[in-house]
Parts: C-alpha cells; sequence; structure tokens
C-alpha cells in the first residue's frame, strides 16, 4: 500500500494490520485488542515517517549535488567511473595531519578526543581489519583524486540494507585535502562517519608502514590488512597488541 497522502478512514481492521505488518511494525499479542481508532492513529503516523524518510533520501541528492559542484565545473558522480585500481602510486600525499584537519570540527570529532585518537570507533574499524577493499581513480585533466572503500559492519554481519559491506567513497584534491566523502550508513550524511574514517586511516597507513612499496618508488599497491579473529585460541597463542598509528605493532 502507498505512503504519504493516504486515506485511512475507510480502511478496515484488517486492512490496517496489513498496512503495519507490511511496512514493518510489528504488533505485540496485545495489539489484537486495540481499536480501530488506535490502528487509524498508528497507520497515520506511519505513512508521514515513511514521507519524512523519502525527502532526506532527496534531499542528499541535491546535496551531494552541490558538493560536486567546483569552481572547474561538476564533478562525475562516482558510479559512473569505471577506472578504479589498487594502484595508488600517483595519489596526493594523503597523511595524519590532512585526516586531522578534515575530521576536527565536525560532529563528534574534536581536538580533546583527536588526542586519544586510539579510542575513535574509526579507528579501530581500520586497526581491526575492517576495511574490505580500497581503491583510487584519478579524473583526468583534474586536481581531483576519488577513493571507494568497502568496510564491513563493527558489530553486526549485514548492514542495515542487507549488504555485508558499506560501499562508500571520498575524494581529494591534489594538495591532500578532502574535497567530501560519502558513506550510506545512517551517520555518513556528513561524510564523518566511523566507516568514511577507517578508510581515511587506512590510507596514510598503506604507504606509510611497510605493507607496500613508498609511492616515490615502484607501484604502491593496495593491500588488505588482516582482520583480526573473533575465534577462540588457546592462551599460550594469544598475541595482546598495543596498536600505534604508523609504527609497528607492539606485542605486550
Amino acid at each position: 500500500m502507498a505512503s504519504g497522502n493516504v486515506d485511512f478512514s475507510k480502511y478496515k481492521v484488517e486492512n490496517l494490520k496489513k498496512y503495519l505488518s507490511d511496512g514493518g511494525i510489528q504488533l505485540s499479542d496485545r495489539g489484537k485488542g486495540k481499536r480501530r481508532a488506535e490502528f487509524y492513529e498508528l497507520c497515520q503516523s506511519a505513512a508521514e515517517m515513511k514521507q519524512q524518510k523519502l525527502e532526506v533520501v532527496e534531499s542528499f541528492d541535491r546535496v551531494l549535488q552541490e558538493k560536486l559542484q567546483t569552481n572547474e565545473g561538476l564533478l562525475p558522480n562516482p558510479d559512473t567511473l569505471r577506472s578504479w585500481s589498487h594502484n595508488f602510486a600517483s595519489i596526493p600525499e594523503f597523511i595524519f595531519a590532512d585526516l586531522y584537519s578534515y575530521l576536527v570540527g565536525k560532529d563528534d570529532y574534536s581536538v580533546e578526543n583527536f588526542r586519544s585518537f586510539k579510542s575513535l570507533h574509526g579507528y579501530k574499524l581500520f586497526h581491526d581489519g575492517h576495511v574490505e577493499d580500497l581503491q583510487c581513480c584519478r579524473l583526468e585533466n583534474k586536481p581531483f583524486a576519488y577513493f571507494q572503500f568497502k568496510v564491513k559492519p563493527a558489530e553486526w554481519a549485514k548492514t542495515e540494507d542487507g549488504q555485508s559491506t558499506y560501499n562508500g567513497f571520498f575524494i581529494l584534491k591534489s594538495i591532500a585535502e578532502v574535497y567530501m566523502a560519502y558513506c550510506p550508513c545512517k551517520g555518513g550524511r556528513d561524510g564523518a562517519c566511523k566507516h568514511v574514517t577507517a578508510a581515511l586511516f587506512d590510507l596514510p597507513s598503506m604507504v606509510s608502514s611497510n605493507l607496500t612499496n613508498t609511492c616515490t618508488s615502484e607501484k604502491c599497491l593496495w593491500k588488505r590488512r588482516n582482520r583480526n579473529s573473533d575465534y577462540a585460541i588457546w592462551l599460550e597463542d594469544l598475541n595482546i597488541v598495543k596498536a600505534e598509528f604508523g609504527k609497528e605493532e607492539n606485542f605486550i
């Protein structure tokens, strides 16, 4: 049944229950005793919530269009790009200071909590190997580099829309400044969610650590970081690691 401007006054109780059920609203056993007026009110509220959700999606499409607009014209939507690669040899030199400059001032990020950035959810996702994939794409004759990422959810096996990873992107300027970012998770609209943060941490670590060659020598290829195992192991095989960004892991 359609949401929005629906006249529920003509619906029978059974149809009102079906509308709520089709919308994913579960009713308890006590719901059998509800009066028709109560079902009517629930359906009206559910329809308004769906309408508001649609407006948010449309609003983001407009925001994305605005963010892709530059002084040099409109940047392409990342979904239209095809030349994605794991070769990062020609990317801007993105370092921790660039990540810091981008995130500080956004919601949930401040100078104070960045002093202990290893406790950030985004850093933990990066350190635990939740970044499943990271690819780049350089635009011809434009000072922008696109990066698309796949980040595994922290706690659930699937994302809200049933996917195995959150598939988002961010764009760097030639001076390694983050121009914009996006993640399809609930908090990814401002481009500063924990999944974007994990991908941003992964980029400088990929070059500065010994996982790859440096960008000034041979090809700089992205490699997936080993993910921490959730399986039980023997106590004598347990390694307790102190995570430090940009340094080799110190075993305690």
